[in-house]
């Protein structure tokens, strides 16, 4: 290629890269600002980002930390049990006792453990706002991820919004849930998988599933598509560190709970949350998890099952099918299991003109340029 195409060809990727930083911090910023007014309220509890309840599992734990403070009525959303772990997740029997399921919370350390390495000290006002401040940091990588992936695959810098535009990524930040950094690291790895950085890719594929396990639905529609060794560690490698932790919380934690109580029979959950919505229940969820089953199969038929993504889209659809009553019908909830589909879903349609991309730079950034393809049969 003659150094004049090149020029502009190269010109064109940074000017996009720019717009995808742009676009990231603004929306991200605008999105943790909203979050923030509307946590931080005078009058209100201090901990009230973290949506903890009298009745709440970690009660006890946030009482604790802000003496004097009269916790809301209710349970409160999850938020509180990444709190309670970020407190000493180096003592994990001893975090137990303030969660509801231990091991599942356990399970998804990885947030709160980033938010405890930002605020070592312990519970309290500066733990509040490292959750927070991790939550509002993994908005802005997500959408750095999304408009990079974006970029990977043929498309503009615009699809960069739809992390922020979500609805689930509200709700994620509102209530310190780890949705959006969870996704933010599932989705990165895509991006740098395209891009031929692959051993980075991998290390954001284990925090994808050390954030929430469900988020290998992602990296795997990629090993489905291209069937390389690549995307094959980009699996495996993630699979076996959460497998692991797994085992490990068997040893070391005691628990007497229900365990994973979101699953249910093939559209029960559907079905229900539908009945619910019919009778005025939460609005939002409903047009959120409707506007993207219907969004996400019209992308589908566009693209084609040639499209990187799209068999990535289909695990998410079939993964939404046996997901139970209230992680689909309430609005906190029903907006973020939809999220990750909602999002692919938008990268798609905006790059459903590409075809199977030669995605590793030509600059020679690739770090693994000799793999071969896979013969699966």
């Amino acid at each position: 290629m003659s150094e004049s195409r090149t020029r502009p060809s190269t010109r064109r990727r940074a000017e996009d890269a720019r717009a995808v930083l742009l676009l990231a911090v603004m929306g991200a910023a605008l999105l943790a600002f909203g979050a923030y007014r509307n946590a931080f309220v005078p009058g209100t509890h201090p901990a009230n980002v973290l949506n903890p309840g009298a009745d709440g599992p970690s009660a006890a734990a946030i009482a604790e930390d802000f003496p004097g403070h009269r916790l809301p009525p209710g349970l409160g959303h999850d938020g509180q049990q990444f709190y309670a772990i970020a407190r000493d997740p180096l003592n994990l029997e001893r975090v137990a006792e303030d969660l509801d399921r231990p091991r599942y919370r356990l399970q998804r350390i990885a947030f709160p453990l980033t938010a405890w390495l930002l605020h070592p000290q312990g519970g309290g006002d500066g733990l509040v706002m490292a959750v927070f401040a991790t939550g509002a940091v993994a908005v802005l990588v997500g959408a750095l991820a999304t408009g990079h992936l974006s970029l990977a695959l043929g498309g503009g810098p615009l699809p960069t919004l739809a992390f922020v535009l979500a609805p689930g990524a509200w709700f994620a930040l509102r209530f310190s849930l780890v949705d959006s950094y969870a996704l933010a690291a599932a989705l990165g790895a895509m991006a740098l998988s395209l891009r031929g950085r692959n051993r980075w890719a991998v290390v954001a594929a284990v925090l994808a599933v050390l954030a929430k396990e469900s988020l290998i639905l992602l990296p795997l529609g990629l090993l489905i598509h291209f069937r390389d060794r690549t995307r094959l560690a980009l699996v495996a490698v993630p699979a076996a560190v959460a497998a692991s932790w797994w085992i490990a919380l068997r040893v070391l934690v005691t628990d007497r709970s229900a365990g994973v109580i979101e699953f249910t029979w093939p559209f029960g959950g559907l079905a229900s949350s539908a009945q619910a919505w019919l009778d005025g229940e939460a609005p939002i969820a409903m047009l959120t998890v409707v506007f993207t089953l219907v969004f996400a199969c019209v992308v589908l038929n566009r693209i084609g099952p040639g499209h990187p993504l799209a068999p990535s889209m289909v695990l998410q659809l079939a993964f939404l099918t046996v997901l139970g009553h209230d992680v689909l019908a309430l609005t906190a909830n029903g907006t973020r299991m939809t999220m990750p589909l909602l999002i692919l879903a938008v990268v798609a349609n905006a790059t459903r003109r590409c075809q199977t991309p030669g995605v590793v730079e030509a600059d020679g950034s690739n770090d693994d340029s000799s793999d071969a393809r896979l013969s699966i049969s």
